[in-house]
C-alpha cells in the first residue's frame, strides 16, 4: 500500500472514531437506513434505492439524498419541473422513476427532519449515500459491494478506490452484493460469504439488468442493428452497452459529467460525424436534459436504466431486517 492511502485511510478512520467516542452522531425523527459503499462510485445505489422503495412500500418511505452536483445548497424537495442542476441527478432520476417523496440536503440529520415534516405519512426515510456522513447515527447501514471488485480485495484512495479501509465494512448492518451474474450458484455466492466471515453480517446478492432502449426523443423504436451512439456519464461505464448494438461512436465521461448547452452541442456533433441516427445515453444523463425533442434533431434519443433484482429468494428476509420484523 503507498503511504499516501496508508494516511488518507488512517486520518478518515480517526475521524469516524472521534465521532463515535464523543457521541457527536445524532438520529433523526423518523427510521432511516444509509444506501452507500465504500467504493468511489459504480455500486449501483440508485437501482438499490429503487428497489428498496418498492420492497418496502407498506411504510410510504421517502428518499433523501445529498444531491451530488447540483448548483444549490439546504433543503430542498424534488418535483416534477425540479432540474438536474438544481437538486442532483439522482435525485431527479429516482423521483421521475418512483414518484415516491424525494428530498436533498447536504445535512442529512436537519434533511431528515424536514423530509418529516414535508411528507409526514413516510414511515421510513432512505438515504441515497451517506455511510461516511458521520453526524447522522441512522437506524441502519446497508453497504453495497460489486460482485467483480468487492471492497476487502480494493486499497483506499488514491491507490485504489475505497473511501475508507475495508475494515469499515463492520459498520454495516448489511453486505449487499450488487451486479452478480443471474445465473449465481448457491456455492459461487459462498465463496464471497467466507470471504468476509469474520465480520458476520447478512450478505444478500442482487442482478442487475439493464433495459431496453427507452424512448426520450425517439420518433421510432429502437433499432440494435442500425448504427447507434453510446453516451455516458457515469462511474465504471466500461462495457455499458450490449456486444449486439452496432456502435458507431462512443463518449464515456465522469461521473456525474455536466450535460449543459455547451456539452450538448460537442455530444452532438460528436454523433453527426459518427453517422448514427441513434443516441443512447443513461437515464441519469439524460435527466439533464431538457423534455421536449430540439427541432430538427437529425437523431433519435433513447434511455437505459439498470434495475435491481435479489437473488436467491431473500427479499423477505432483508425485509424483516430493516423493518425489524
Amino acid at each position: 500500500m503507498s503511504p499516501l492511502s496508508w494516511m488518507y485511510a488512517t486520518a478518515v478512520a480517526m475521524r469516524r472514531s472521534l465521532f463515535d467516542s464523543l457521541k457527536l452522531r445524532e438520529p433523526g425523527p423518523i427510521p432511516s437506513w444509509v444506501v452507500g459503499n465504500l467504493h468511489m462510485g459504480g455500486t449501483g445505489k440508485t437501482p438499490m434505492v429503487l428497489f428498496l422503495l418498492d420492497l418496502l412500500a407498506e411504510k410510504n418511505p421517502a428518499v433523501l439524498s445529498r444531491g451530488y452536483g447540483r448548483s444549490t445548497k439546504g433543503f430542498l424537495a424534488v418535483g416534477p419541473f425540479s432540474q438536474a442542476d438544481q437538486v442532483g441527478d439522482e435525485p431527479t432520476e429516482i423521483f421521475k422513476a418512483s414518484q415516491a417523496p424525494v428530498f436533498v440536503c447536504e445535512k442529512r440529520v436537519e434533511g431528515l427532519y424536514g423530509l418529516h415534516n414535508a411528507a409526514p405519512e413516510a414511515q421510513l426515510a432512505l438515504l441515497d449515500d451517506g455511510f461516511q456522513h458521520l453526524p447522522l447515527l441512522a437506524s441502519g447501514y446497508l453497504l453495497l459491494s460489486p460482485f467483480n471488485d468487492p471492497f476487502w480485495k480494493q486499497m483506499p484512495l488514491p491507490a485504489g478506490r475505497l473511501r475508507e479501509w475495508p475494515e469499515t465494512a463492520k459498520h454495516a448492518d448489511a453486505i449487499l452484493i450488487t451486479k452478480a451474474p443471474i445465473d449465481l450458484t448457491e456455492e459461487q455466492a459462498q465463496q464471497h460469504i467466507q470471504a468476509i466471515q469474520k465480520l458476520q453480517k447478512p450478505v444478500f446478492f442482487f442482478h442487475y439488468s439493464s433495459s431496453e432502449p427507452l424512448n426520450f426523443w425517439a420518433e421510432k423504436a429502437f433499432e440494435p442493428n442500425e448504427p447507434v451512439f453510446a453516451y455516458s456519464g457515469i462511474a465504471q461505464a466500461k462495457n455499458w452497452t450490449p456486444s449486439h448494438w452496432d456502435l458507431a461512436g462512443t463518449w464515456n465521461r465522469k461521473d456525474h459529467a455536466p450535460l449543459g448547452p455547451a456539452e450538448w452541442e460537442e455530444l452532438f456533433q460528436r454523433v453527426v460525424k459518427s453517422g448514427a441516427r441513434q443516441l443512447v445515453m443513461t437515464r441519469k444523463d439524460a435527466m439533464k436534459l431538457p423534455n421536449s425533442r430540439p427541432q430538427n434533431l437529425p437523431f433519435d434519443l433513447y434511455v437505459v436504466h439498470n434495475e435491481a433484482q435479489i437473488l436467491f429468494g431473500k427479499s423477505g428476509a432483508l425485509k424483516s431486517l430493516i423493518l425489524g420484523g
